[in-house]
């Protein structure tokens, strides 16, 4: 919300201040997305509505999206829209935006404007050798991640001109579900990483892209695969925890990473596994661990000799061992997760 953000005094008494604010600092590259955020606030009447409504050079455009508050008016509202620059936009073209509130009683407030400009792709090059998070800093941008780098990306979508992750360097993706858009080449060499976090989802039975069950009950519950494995976009469902005793969470199911560029090489791990098994929840009898996650890679061209893994969490059968609340040496049984599902397209 850096070069874009307005706040106006209306001066009615259904609005007394609109505020819009555009998350990019830069002008948008043709087919890419970017969130306006509106909030509108009354002194003396209950708001019901929210609109903006989009001409020039965004997909669909012209087009009203309304956000409607009827059945829980408010005197202060806000929403989020997306809107995504055409993909035949040219730079120098622009996207009006324009934004009125509406008030119970059905008096509309002045409109406020504001317009974002279709840009190129930035040639800057950004080298990230430090813990640091995504941000339009990094937008659009060529970004290297170097050795000890490690950039974190907490929404649901980041845009790169091109994503290089060298020997060392790691992305981490911290939401369960997370799209890479990168214009030209993701690479990631040999011992660089891109791993999406676990995901907790409600403790069920470690599934995904197989059946699975909890070992050695009479009359196990199985819990089928599911979602699509041309399309994969669930992610994995975590463990089953029969035994709390330690009041340990269950076991975290992998995520969802989508991924689009022009050209995609990896000799490192492109990774929505499992959590793996910690010592604590080993030691809980008879349950399973979470399954792998989805990855879904649409690119002209895809190279490398590295992995790119959707692995469900590893199973254990064994002792416990000494030091599990006086359950040392009892035999425990810790059920696999099932594997995710990897899909990857090419032109």
């Amino acid at each position: 919300a850096d070069n874009y953000g307005l706040s106006v005094q209306t001066g009615l008494t259904v609005v007394s201040e609109i505020r819009l604010e555009v998350d990019t600092s830069a002008p948008v590259p043709a087919g890419c997305d970017f969130r306006v955020v509106v909030g509108a606030e009354s002194s003396e009447k209950e708001l019901t509505m929210l609109a903006i409504s989009v001409s020039g050079a965004a997909e669909g455009a012209p087009y009203q999206d309304v956000y409607n508050t009827v059945d829980n008016p408010d005197t202060e509202i806000g929403h989020s829209f997306i809107i995504t620059a055409a993909s035949d936009a040219q730079p120098g073209d622009s996207i009006d935006i324009i934004v009125t509130a509406r008030a119970a009683d059905g008096e509309i407030s002045a409109p406020l404007h504001v317009q974002v400009n279709v840009g190129e792709w930035d040639e800057e090059i950004m080298v990230v050798d430090s813990e640091t998070w995504y941000s339009t800093n990094h937008t659009y941008k060529h970004v290297v991640i170097s050795d000890g780098g490690l950039l974190k990306i907490g929404s649901g979508k980041a845009y790169f001109h091109s994503l290089r992750i060298e020997g060392g360097g790691k992305l981490e993706l911290n939401e369960p579900h997370i799209a890479l858009v990168i214009h030209d080449r993701l690479q990631v060499d040999a011992n660089g990483v891109l791993a999406a976090d676990p995901f907790q989802t409600e403790p069920l039975l470690g599934n995904h892209g197989g059946d699975n069950a909890i070992p050695f009950d009479e009359e196990p519950a199985i819990k089928r695969a599911f979602g699509s494995f041309r399309t994969p976009l669930f992610p994995g469902n975590s463990g089953a925890e029969k035994s709390t005793w330690m009041n340990e969470p269950p076991l975290k199911g992998g995520s969802v990473v989508i991924i689009t560029a022009g050209e995609v090489h990896v000799d490192g791990l492109v990774s929505a596994d499992a959590e793996e098994p910690r010592e604590e929840i080993v030691a809980s009898n008879f349950l399973t661990a979470g399954a792998g996650g989805s990855i879904l890679i649409r690119t002209q061209q895809i190279s490398g000799t590295g992995r790119i893994s959707a692995k469900g969490g590893d199973g254990y059968v064994g002792a416990a061992g000494a030091g599990y609340g006086g359950f040392g040496g009892q035999d425990v049984y810790l059920a696999p997760g099932t594997g995710g599902r990897v899909a990857i397209y090419t032109d």
